[in-house]
């Protein structure tokens, strides 16, 4: 935000305390009883004279202290069983119920039960705690649910360290509910706190000041305490969500500049590799329900020619590929890679690189931090910038791909598809949205970059297939 925009913001919230100071002003000289509603006047000089008391500080304290502690022991525990139950789908039928319970229940009603068990002056720390909890799981259990799962599928085919993923993708798409998780359980904290301090009344708290103020009918005592509450509400949320979000942008923060990458590592994607294997599709078929999808596809692929799949929408191009990289597990016949010259099979894993229908990039992170999330450390800046100008995208290395048109993002996209330096490149209808003069570029870049590879174009596009001299598969045929 810039600094005129904040000082706008500013006066903003200063034009409206004023205003509605003016008509708390009026109201009082209206009703003129101190004890009903106290002037303006009458809270302040209430607010210096408690801000002056000597105990003030230690008052202060310990209810801020007891609300704190019942507050992160909440969203402690609701984030650790958030994520259990998300992975763990028994424990999430266990544990909804109560949230659910705990939240309908009223405040009253968890103090006169608390106060059976547990010394008054630890009231206000377990009935922070149980205002909070809820708040905290339901929300981030929702936000782990809602995670982009095009994004874990890309992280699972470039098979995405757990480290990268957590950090990449669950941190900033949880981060938000996170963040209005705190903001709303503060307020139920201190709201909830105080009440029980008012009830259970442990000498020296903000509750025991408040009672007192009320059975002698110091009404501006009572309005000056309540606004110290509301000052150390919104101080202490202020710091929380700072101190939060810092820490989120320090997680998501990546300096391409510093990544040592040894010259081996960076010259490793320019090199052409003669691999003597190849992919062997055999009766390859799936069903959904009644619907038959594929239907007995059987093509040997291997690096001597280019392999097109063509076919109407619905024909099962996608299911196909998705059946290839692994995502879908649950078909009939067999998909073995084979050397090419014994046709034995074999047994270790090859590196694949995808390009899907649509986009499936972090938004928010720049081009930089897409390789990383996705691809690690292996790369260095000279390199990416060296790919991207390639691709007609020079000098938006920084630049978030949030901001980019389609056009671009799917140019980033195949970009990181072939910085992965895979053993099998699968292109999805990759070029899409592109110009005439783009798609041209893109693909003579994937031709540059995959020669000796084993490359496949899943295209409605001919002329597409026929730019990479493909070997045509059309799926509409069977």
């Amino acid at each position: 935000m810039s600094r005129k925009n904040r000082f706008t913001q500013i006066l903003k919230y200063v034009f409206v305390l004023f205003f509605w100071i003016i008509i708390w002003y009026f109201l009082s000289l209206n009703i003129n009883n101190s004890i009903f509603l106290p002037t303006p006047k009458d809270t302040f000089g209430a607010f210096i004279n408690i801000c002056r008391n000597e105990e003030f500080f230690v008052i202060v304290f310990n209810s801020f202290f007891r609300i704190v502690k019942g507050f992160l022991g909440a969203v402690i525990l609701g984030f650790i069983l958030s994520v259990v139950s998300f992975f763990v789908e028994f424990i999430e039928i266990l544990i909804t119920p109560v949230m659910k319970l705990v939240k309908t229940i009223p405040v009253a009603s968890f103090v006169i039960l608390a106060l059976l068990w547990i010394d008054s002056s630890n009231l206000s720390v377990l009935i922070s705690f149980m205002m909070v909890l809820p708040i905290v799981y339901i929300n981030l259990f929702t936000a782990f649910k809602g995670v982009n799962k095009r994004l874990l599928e890309i992280s699972k085919v470039f098979e995405v360290s757990i480290y990268r993923r957590i950090r990449f993708i669950y941190v900033p798409q949880v981060f938000p509910a996170f963040i209005s998780a705190c903001k709303i359980g503060l307020g139920f904290a201190f709201k909830a706190g105080i009440a029980a301090e008012i009830i259970g009344l442990p000498v020296k708290s903000i509750g025991w000041e408040l009672y007192q103020s009320k059975l002698y009918l110091m009404t501006e005592e009572m309005f000056a305490w309540t606004i110290i509450i509301v000052l150390i509400s919104i101080f202490f949320e202020v710091l929380c969500i700072y101190l939060l979000t810092k820490l989120s942008e320090l997680v998501m923060k990546v300096n391409v500049k510093a990544n040592k990458v040894s010259k081996k590592q960076c010259s490793d994607v320019d090199k052409v590799k003669d691999e003597n294997y190849k992919i062997r599709l055999e009766n390859v078929s799936k069903s959904y329900g009644k619907k038959l999808v594929l239907n007995n596809i059987n093509v040997n692929i291997d690096n001597s020619r280019v392999i097109g799949i063509m076919g109407e929408s619905g024909v099962g191009k996608t299911t196909l590929i998705r059946i290839m990289l692994g995502l879908i597990k649950n078909y009939s016949g067999n998909i073995s890679i084979r050397n090419k010259e014994n046709n034995e099979v074999i047994r270790y894993p090859l590196k694949k690189a995808v390009v899907f229908q649509e986009d499936r990039l972090i938004e928010n992170a720049d081009v930089y931090t897409n390789i990383y999330a996705i691809l690690g450390d292996t790369l260095n800046k000279v390199q990416i910038d060296k790919h991207l100008k390639e691709l007609g995208l020079e000098g938006l290395g920084e630049k978030k791909v949030s901001e980019f048109s389609g056009g671009m993002k799917r140019r980033v996209e195949i970009m990181r598809a072939i910085l992965s330096n895979a053993d099998i490149y699968i292109l999805d209808e990759a070029f899409k949205g592109l110009d005439d003069k783009n798609r041209d570029m893109a693909i003579e870049y994937v031709k540059k970059y995959t020669t000796g590879k084993i490359l496949i174009v899943i295209s409605h596009d001919m002329d597409e297939c026929e730019k990479f001299n493909a070997k045509v598969v059309n799926l509409n045929e069977g």
